[in-house]
């Protein structure tokens, strides 16, 4: 029988100053060229025991780490870090946090460089990667340019240029247009067809449940094999009828800071907006469009098409270079000064960058404290909106050590806290599974949740199904411009729109969206 390229034996590993352990027990194996899928709840651990895999948690890291994880017959614990950088690939579900270099070319050669691989040999492996991975064209780009898509690849690029025997990927998908994520997935299926061995941990579960030898669930910090056609059937039907199953916590009352907008009706222009970064072209020209208060709206494009741009030129965070956004209260009413400008929110696409407290609690403090609430009124936002987002049993933890799902509903949490009456939120479900997208979704999106009192949501998203349920309105973004902007259901039955924005077509219905209740 031939020995399994990657074998865990009983690890169990705890966290510092966590009572109980995030895995208890895990055992199995994977063989070389397999493809092993990790499911489960947001915060299970899948993240945690691909770090252990990859050495990223070893004894030099506070914790305590019980079991043995052998490559090749060979005790991780016993190789140096240029032994497990040649044999084990990982790619994370923040790649900004495994961006190194100023450019893409440079960051594919960046550990080649490292690992001592001859100058031409270095040339040759980066073009080849650079052509499978569609960089070619982004060569010289400056990495802090790329879209959150486009880094992924670059990441997943990186690490494949090293030719690991075995690949490890968090959440591959969540960062990708749908047409991107066929193109991943059938690029890792050639990979494993040359030997690679795959483990993917991903909440999209019914795009590589099926492709997999194996799936594993963790629960409980256990880890328990599956069929692969049961857990994408159950992912799927719970996605689909959760509204009905999953008890969401709605606003208890409204978040007034000078209570002067809430209520009134107010309407965002856009208009004639282009953005361009200093020395390049354009991402998008000639944008405009409305916003008016208690709407909720998807914006859809594909990787690079200029989404999280868009948020961040109607909240402030970019200037446009060209036209101008407006505000203005009532459907005719005179333009707001800077001073009386609506309150708007932005999350970004990696919540990392929004958190900075050492307690889940003072995060969501941060915002009312600095706008003048009172000790009481902090206490009670803090509480609302740790129970809409699912984060009350977290106040006491440092938030940069939750979960990716966790640490973003932690941000988003913060910002509500403020009662903005605009919502901006890039890719806001990211790292959550299906029951939390629910909870979340329900809150931000439901005419009785935050909708109310005038509030509205703009939110970025590669998911059309979610487009399809949560959001009124949809914008499209593709090629420079805005290529639509109508109801959601007469943007989705547009089979050429949805090709050209590669946004793949979808059977879902619409009929029972959350923005219609």
């Amino acid at each position: 029988m031939t020995a399994p390229l990657l074998s865990v034996r009983g690890v169990t590993y705890t966290y510092p100053d966590r009572p109980r352990p995030t895995l208890d027990g895990v055992t199995f194996d994977v063989a070389a060229g397999g493809w092993t899928t990790l499911v489960g709840a947001t915060g299970s651990g899948k993240s945690t025991l691909l770090k252990l895999i990859a050495g990223l948690i070893g004894p030099d890291v506070a914790g305590r780490l019980d079991g043995e994880i052998t490559l090749a017959g060979a005790p991780a614990a016993a190789l140096s870090r240029g032994e497990m950088a040649a044999r084990v690939g990982w790619v994370g579900q923040a790649a900004d946090d495994q961006i190194c270099s100023t450019n893409v070319a440079a960051e594919i050669a960046f550990g080649l460089e490292n690992l001592g691989v001859p100058a031409e040999e270095i040339e040759r492996r980066i073009a080849d990667v650079l052509a499978e991975f569609e960089l070619a064209a982004l060569a010289g780009e400056s990495t802090q340019r790329l879209s959150g898509g486009e880094k992924q690849r670059l990441v997943l690029a990186a690490v494949m240029v090293m030719r690991p025997h075995l690949l490890l990927l968090d959440e591959p998908l969540a960062q990708l247009d749908p047409a991107a994520a066929a193109e991943l997935l059938e690029m890792l299926a050639r990979l494993q067809q040359a030997g690679t061995a795959i483990i993917v941990a991903e909440h999209r579960v019914d795009q590589v449940a099926d492709r997999a030898d194996q799936v594993f669930e963790l629960r409980d910090g256990k880890l328990e094999r599956v069929a692969a056609t049961t857990v994408a059937g159950h992912e799927l039907s719970s996605d689909d009828q959760c509204e009905t199953s999953v008890p969401v916590r709605l606003p208890a009352e409204r978040f007034d800071i000078d209570n002067t907008q809430a209520g009134s009706d107010w309407t965002l222009h856009a208009e004639g907006l282009a953005f361009a970064y200093p020395g390049a072209a354009p991402v998008w020209q000639d944008v405009s469009f409305t916003l008016t208060s208690g709407e909720s709206v998807a914006v859809l494009g594909p990787n690079g098409s200029g989404k999280s741009t868009l948020l961040g030129v109607l909240t402030d965070l970019h200037a446009a270079t060209q036209g101008a956004v407006t505000m203005r209260m009532g459907a005719h009413g005179d333009e707001l000064a800077r001073t009386d400008e609506l309150v708007r929110g932005l999350l970004l696409q990696n919540p990392d960058l929004m958190l900075f407290a050492r307690r889940v609690a003072d995060e969501l403090a941060f915002g009312p404290r600095c706008a003048g609430c009172d000790a009481a009124e902090v206490s009670r936002r803090v509480a609302d909106v740790a129970g809409m987002f699912h984060v009350a049993d977290l106040l006491d933890e440092d938030p940069l050590a939750l979960s990716q799902g966790q640490r973003l509903r932690v941000a988003l949490a913060g910002i509500v806290a403020l009662g903005p009456q605009l919502l901006a939120l890039d890719e806001p479900t990211t790292g959550q599974d299906a029951e939390q997208i629910e909870r979340l979704m329900t809150v931000l999106a439901d005419r009785n949740g935050l909708r109310r009192e005038g509030r509205s949501l703009v939110f970025s998203t590669h998911d059309v199904q979610l487009a399809g349920r949560f959001a009124d309105r949809v914008l499209v973004l593709a090629r420079g411009r805005l290529l639509a902007d109508a109801p959601t259901g007469e943007v989705l039955a547009n089979e050429p729109v949805l090709r050209e924005a590669r946004l793949l077509p979808t059977g879902i219905a619409l009929s029972g969206r959350v923005g219609e209740r």
